[in-house]
């Protein structure tokens, strides 16, 4: 079957279509694609809630203030531009383009570390992520696949040497032999070399694999085994291939060997067992428990088996293979895990980020993976079950004290019963009846709880489960299972769907053309740079450069870096903007002037927030940026630290801007001076200010005041510009101002210094509060 999209190389054929548009395979990708439509990022939707706020308290508290303006006896003239101008003040009209530069900030970082974003939303969004679900090989592991193990009927076989190097041997109980002598062993070797769709070739001094790392270990294999590529081509000429497909999760080829023709199968043992029902010999009945002790070790485990047919045939089919295969042996090979995954897993439990891996291998050869990386920990074992938690226990843990209850009953009734040596066996075995009957009531009740998807205790769920599951059930395990294994590509979008359903924040890997459906479908689809293909890739929000799984991890801690700095520059503005409506409110029903002047209200919006919110995007991440569990999907972004210190900042600045206007109209200056004052106090809150938006937690004085140089020459600068609008002629004429002396400027500066030392003693008792709890 040639499918829609494929690229003929060269020769000629003919082919029948049978489908067309929607009805093909790349048609149906599409359709699912396009049924899934855009995830809102949690950033878009925090920003429409916080904008939708803002814009109505501001709102209100501008009518209120027009209002009380009138009824004090202001004309409304002057209270109208007043009110347009505070509400200017208020509002954070910067904020949609200061969001735009954090996260182009944060596109640029990721880049230097291998993650392409293509959606600008992602950066933010990386940061939110709850759950990732990764690909196993190439991402999480190194791609490089080794055989380490072989399996010839009779026995087990070591092979030396790592990487595509073909430098290594076979070892028997670890003598050397040489395994192309032996006619069962060589023709294990020799299936797994040509039936096969890759070459091995050797590059500036080091061997490469040209198509499947899977087939290049084979090939690999074979030639440490002694089989030469080139001779066995030779001799054994393919006459007819049926190419590998993961739904078949086998492949098969047909060659020439003298005077008949063989059969060579390839793929996973127990696709092979179901392939061949009556293949079901002697020969085969080992194969099970070995494919099964190899997955334990972590190997991926491919089964050999060959036929021979008559000679006159050179095409194949699937029905030639459900007959008469012989079993030629297992191979099984270890893709190492990457150590920089390893840790990155380890950082993502630090950060309460939950890591899922999808994988093709086999169940035992993924758990077996998973706890290598770190992703499952290793199953404490306890001898004496009766003191463990029914909720804890796995299933085989539950049918053992099933068991050993059993027992116990058979030998008190009477009946014959084992005399169990284990720990359990005794602890229940001592149990007066009530005792043993109270416990055989929660054995009991958690068997029934056990029945249910609720209850069940699972480690791996494999793609055979998924198929025959209802959406209900697998909704209740998503939660509970870290690692899947025989996973096809629709699979992976179930699996998306039913996390996002439970609240979380999911990222989602893949390279393939089917995988499309599923990066579309999660908040964060990732696409792979080296392996993925171009639908993959359009379909996704970020490309791994690299194809590894720390690249996500260290993208993460970008995007939670830059939400951070979003929320470092809203609190920089909304305290100041609620200030400014504040002072205005109370010196109108205090009867006094205005404060400010319509064009010295847009003057402070312009001097203060022109640069100070840009430099707050460049803000470094502080150092428990990935010790924090990740935000909660519906929470805002203001927490609830950030709304009390807006708050008291809010107050403290209103209260020093009302106190040095006042103080100024009582030491007889005119009402422009006392204005250029009142104008120059709220600007020093606002430098100040902006310093205490750099952590929410640490102290200002043990930051580095050059850590962020654009915030410190930001503020340089923009105190210059204030300084020629209180002393330049024409810019005095513009904004109504008055100069301003020596004994002036300090009480200003010690006036609006407040806000440090009060915003310090809050960051000090919460860290106080914080430490205890811990």
């Amino acid at each position: 079957m040639a499918f829609m999209g494929t690229i003929v190389v060269n020769g000629r054929a003919k082919g029948v279509v049978v489908a067309t548009g929607p009805r093909t395979v790349l048609g149906h990708i599409a359709q699912d694609v396009q049924e899934i439509g855009v995830t809102k990022s949690p950033l878009q939707e925090k920003i429409e809630r916080f904008a939708q706020a803002i814009g109505i308290i501001v709102l209100v508290a501008a009518s209120l203030l027009f209002l009380v303006g009138i009824l004090v006896g202001e004309s409304a003239r002057d209270m109208f531009m007043t009110a347009v101008a505070a509400t200017v003040a208020a509002v954070p009209e910067s904020l949609p383009i200061v969001v735009t530069i954090t996260l182009a900030i944060g596109v640029a970082r990721m880049a230097q570390r291998n993650a392409i974003i293509r959606k600008l939303p992602a950066v933010e969004t990386l940061g939110s992520t709850t759950v990732i679900c990764s690909d196993k090989t190439g991402t999480l592991t190194k791609n490089e696949m080794t055989v380490t193990r072989a399996y010839a009927g009779e026995k087990i076989y070591e092979l030396t040497g790592t990487g595509y190097d073909p430098a290594g041997e076979i070892l028997e109980e670890g003598v050397s032999i040489k395994a192309s002598a032996d006619h069962a062993l060589a023709m294990m070797f020799r299936i797994g070399l040509l039936c096969n769709e890759s070459k091995v070739h050797e590059e500036e001094g080091a061997y490469k694999v040209d198509g499947d790392p899977t087939e290049g270990a084979l090939i690999v294999a074979a030639m440490k085994a002694g089989l030469n590529t080139k001779e066995e081509e030779e001799k054994f000429p393919q006459l007819s291939i049926i190419p590998f497909e993961s739904d078949r999760g086998y492949m098969a080829t047909l060659h020439r060997d003298g005077g008949r023709n063989l059969v060579f199968v390839k793929g996973a043992p127990e696709k092979l067992l179901e392939l061949c029902e009556e293949c079901r010999i002697e020969a085969w009945k080992a194969v099970p428990r070995i494919a099964e002790h190899f997955a334990r070790e972590g190997l991926r485990v491919l089964g050999m088996a060959y036929k021979e047919v008559p000679a006159d045939r050179t095409e194949i089919t699937m029905a030639d293979l459900q007959t008469g295969l012989i079993f030629a042996g297992l191979q099984g090979m270890i893709d190492p895990p990457r150590p920089e995954a390893v840790e990155a897993v380890a950082g993502c439990k630090k950060a309460g980020i939950r890591v899922v891996m999808i994988t093709g291998d086999h169940a035992v050869t993924a758990e077996a993976i998973a706890k290598q990386l770190g992703i499952e920990e290793d199953a404490e074992v306890v001898e004496d079950l009766v003191s463990k938690p029914m909720e804890a226990m796995t299933d085989e843990e539950l049918f053992s004290v099933t068991k050993e209850v059993a027992n116990v009953l058979a030998q008190r009734s009477g009946l014959t019963g084992e005399s169990s040596l284990s720990l359990t066996g005794k602890h229940l075995l001592a149990m007066s009846d009530m005792e043993l009957f109270g416990f055989i009531k929660e054995v009991l009740a958690a068997l029934v709880k056990r029945a249910g998807p609720e209850g069940a205790v699972r480690t791996v769920l494999s793609g055979k489960e998924i198929e025959t599951m209802s959406d209900a059930t697998l909704y209740h395990l998503v939660q509970k299972v870290s690692v899947f294994a025989r996973v096809a590509p629709q699979h992976k979008l179930r699996i998306t769907q039913q996390l996002i359903k439970h609240g979380e924040i999911v990222a989602m890997t893949g390279d393939g053309v089917n995988d499309a459906p599923a990066l579309k479908a999660a908040h964060i689809g990732v696409a792979m740079g080296k392996t993925g293909t171009d639908v993959a890739k359009e379909a996704s929000d970020m490309v791994i450069a690299d194809d590894n799984f720390a690249s996500i991890y260290r993208a993460v801690e970008l995007g939670r870096v830059a939400f951070d700095n979003i929320r470092k520059v809203i609190f920089f503005l909304i305290p100041t903007g609620i200030a400014a409506i504040i002072t205005i409110l109370a010196t109108v029903m205090l009867g006094l002037p205005l404060p400010y002047l319509p064009a010295q209200l847009l003057w402070i919006n312009i001097v203060t927030n022109g640069l100070q919110d840009m430099a707050l995007a460049f803000e470094p991440g502080e150092k428990d940026v990935l010790q924090r569990p990740p935000r909660q999907p519906q929470a805002g972004i203001f927490n609830r630290l950030l709304v009390e210190r807006t708050i008291l900042v809010a107050l403290l600045i209103s209260a020093g801007v009302i106190y040095e206007f006042i103080h100024a109209l009582n030491q007889g200056v005119s009402p422009e001076k006392a204005r250029t004052i009142a104008v120059t106090t709220m600007v020093f809150f606002q430098f100040f200010q902006a310093f205490n938006s750099r952590s929410e937690l640490q102290s200002l004085f043990r930051m580095n005041p050059l850590g962020n140089p654009f915030l410190f020459f930001g503020t340089i600068a923009a105190f210059i510009a204030h300084l020629a609008a209180i002393y330049l002629p024409f810019m005095q004429w513009i904004f109504r101002m008055e100069p301003i002396m020596p004994m002036e400027w300090l009480r200003i500066s010690l006036v609006s210094v407040t806000v440090v030392i009060a915003v310090e003693i809050d960051k000090l008792v919460r860290r106080i509060i914080a430490s205890a709890r811990s």
